[in-house]
């Protein structure tokens, strides 16, 4: 289960950057806060920037930024150093946790008891960031994890279309995708596997058939 020892942990867990996210978000600009993301490995102060953690930022600089998320997830390569292994596994992290529900809301939390109450802002272009992280990223681990990290995301209903199509896709993600509409998603989730079970949409052989002995478990029949 890559990807929920990718995301899981780190939507869970406390802030590494504790209470004073905003106060450095404030403080640093969209060059700054990339290259910190690159050095420590760590996704909350870019969450906390697109999140407009301590201060409001316009469309274009949120887009700017999680422009260099991506840029830094898709040109890593698994032969690559243990530093761009972590940087590129932040950058997906950090586009994740700026539009988890529970996660900004356990931030907004913290803040208010730090004296700072603030309802933070999910960003709203993070499932197209992951999209074409997913899309155009090398390494092969670093796409099936951020399948889970879309999961993770509020906007079930497109979420859910995104991973049926890539369940219909002839590659190894469409095993990746089939369980987490069965896992991860509910009875959305459920109904979308229903519907390519019915169509007989899902191609790649080993999804496929993970996908009749779910339809036999819960007697689905053609």
């Amino acid at each position: 289960m890559l990807g929920r020892a990718l995301f899981s942990s780190v939507i869970l867990s406390g802030t590494v950057f504790g209470g004073v996210l905003a106060q450095i978000a404030d403080t640093l600009d969209i060059g700054a806060v990339t290259k910190l993301t690159r050095q420590t490995g760590n996704p909350e102060l870019a969450a906390a920037y697109l999140s407009q953690e301590g201060r409001r930022h316009t469309a274009a600089e949120l887009d700017a930024l999680a422009d260099s998320l991506v840029m830094i997830a898709t040109t890593y390569e698994r032969a690559g150093s243990a530093e761009s292994d972590r940087a590129a596994r932040a950058a997906v992290n950090a586009l994740v946790l700026a539009a988890n529900g529970p996660y900004l809301a356990n931030r907004s939390r913290k803040l208010e008891k730090l004296g700072h109450p603030q309802v933070l802002a999910p960003y709203p272009r993070a499932f197209d960031a992951l999209v074409r992280i997913f899309d155009e990223a090398a390494d092969s681990g670093l796409r099936h994890g951020t399948l889970y990290g879309i999961t993770q995301l509020p906007d079930s209903a497109r979420v859910v279309a995104f991973l049926g199509s890539v369940a219909r896709s002839a590659t190894s993600y469409a095993v990746t995708a089939v369980r987490h509409l069965s896992m991860d998603l509910g009875a959305a989730g459920i109904t979308e596997l229903r519907g390519l079970f019915l169509a007989d949409a899902v191609v790649e052989p080993t999804a496929k058939q993970n996908l009749i002995a779910f339809a036999n478990v819960r007697g689905w029949r053609r």
